[in-house]
């Protein structure tokens, strides 16, 4: 109970220190953990060691109750996919605990607060950081440094390392609405994009009473604007989805004879029917729209055992309904439709052919707030181009800004 209370107190001090981390940190249930080495959070809980928090000094704890928020605020709890846990976790304190440090607080570990990878996303950080013994095999980096940096399992760096040295706190995948086993893809998807809206407001409202330092002003603008390696994390989004279709034990027969190594369907699979709905309005011009049926084209070359219909909508559905194969590689889109935006008009489309596709993407540049009132069965990833402000949130669903390459940039 003399834990609890410390921990409660930790969190009743960030709410007049410093009010965007303590806002947050009161979105989270405490939970008494002895079985973690120190603090973890999940997007739903807060978990701390008893005995840990007995022994840690108020300035230390209510550092990492900053340092968990914050894995939240990035949405950690939600994009781990098929990455290792363990080098994950890594990514995630060194892309957080240089604000956490900026903003005046103290960590009980600070060798994650170098800055070498200052104004980088987990995802970037995790390519770069090396594989170390206790690994799991997960994405392996291209281009670390191996044995060099600080927080690479040299004694003392690593909460749960055997040395007794203090840790900080630690990231876990977000969990299921209800039951066990792991978060479907909505499940994560909804948890992100909660906690993005949730830190959006925290951070405004901290602005309002003058407590919102500089730097980390500037991180919240990054997070609504910064571009991760969308083309892995839209890859990410569909093997997470239909990964349980494929196989890469039995390569596909019928494109080795052209040179090409694909997965084919387990036993049993039929084509993956998956929805693509294309943005087609004013606002979204001929370079975007190539880029759109590019993706689209990588889309069905990576993923065969996927077919795509495809539509455009301004604010209606326009022109006529495609359905592309890996065999109508590659994909030109073409569409005359340049009105307004309305996305209602796509879900009320899948309603009424009453289908349950695989997924939904839709690539729009988001000069948009006409959403439906209601989350869909499906998976939603929204594939955002342009930085307009006028963009809206998607109140559901994965958003991943998409890079647009435009002839002046060659």
């Amino acid at each position: 109970m003399q834990a609890n209370k410390k921990v409660s107190k930790a969190r009743a001090n960030l709410l007049l220190d410093a009010p965007f981390f303590g806002s947050l940190g009161l979105k989270l249930s405490l939970q008494e953990d002895p079985k973690c080495e120190t603090m973890w959070t999940d997007g739903k809980t807060l978990g701390y060691n008893p005995d840990y928090v007995q022994e840690r000094p108020m300035e230390e704890l209510k550092a990492m109750a900053c340092e968990s928020v914050m894995f939240l605020a990035c949405g950690h709890q939600s994009r781990r996919g098929n990455r290792d846990e363990k080098r994950w976790k890594k990514a995630c304190r060194y892309a957080v605990d240089p604000i956490i440090k900026k903003a005046g607080f103290k960590l009980p570990d600070e060798s994650y607060c170098s800055g070498q990878y200052a104004g980088m996303y987990a995802e970037q950080i995790y390519s770069m950081i090396p594989v170390e013994e206790g690994d799991g095999p997960g994405d392996h980096p291209g281009n670390g440094q191996p044995g060099n940096q600080p927080g690479n399992g040299q004694a003392g760096n690593e909460p749960g390392d055997g040395s007794g040295a203090p840790g900080n706190s630690e990231v876990r995948d977000a969990p299921p609405d209800s039951g066990n086993g792991k978060a479907s893809q909505s499940e994560l998807d909804e948890s992100e994009q909660d906690w993005k809206v949730a830190a959006a407001q925290a951070a405004k409202a901290a602005k309002s009473c003058g407590n919102l330092p500089g730097d980390l002003e500037v991180f919240i603008e990054a997070q609504r604007k910064t571009v991760v390696d969308w083309k892995s994390e839209l890859r990410c989004f569909i093997e997470q989805v239909v990964k349980k279709d494929y196989t890469w034990m039995q390569p596909n027969r019928r494109y080795i004879m052209q040179g090409m190594c694909l997965p084919s369907l387990n036993a049993g699979m039929e084509l993956a029917k998956a929805r693509v709905c294309i943005d087609a309005s004013g606002s979204v011009y001929d370079t975007e729209l190539a880029q759109f049926g590019a993706e689209v084209s990588n889309i069905l070359d990576e993923f065969p055992m996927i077919e795509v219909t495809v539509d455009y909508f301004d604010t209606k559905i326009r022109g006529e309904t495609q359905v592309y194969t890996h065999d109508d590689l590659p994909i030109v889109l073409h569409t005359v439709a340049r009105g307004g935006t309305d996305y209602r008009p796509v879900f009320e489309m899948i309603d009424a052919a009453d289908e349950d596709p695989k997924f939904l993407i839709v690539f729009s540049d988001m000069e948009c707030s006409s959403f439906p009132d209601k989350a869909p069965n499906y998976p939603v990833l929204w594939a955002k181009v342009g930085d307009s402000t006028w963009c809206k949130t998607p109140p559901f669903g994965r958003e991943i800004p998409i890079e647009i390459v435009y002839e002046d940039d060659k």
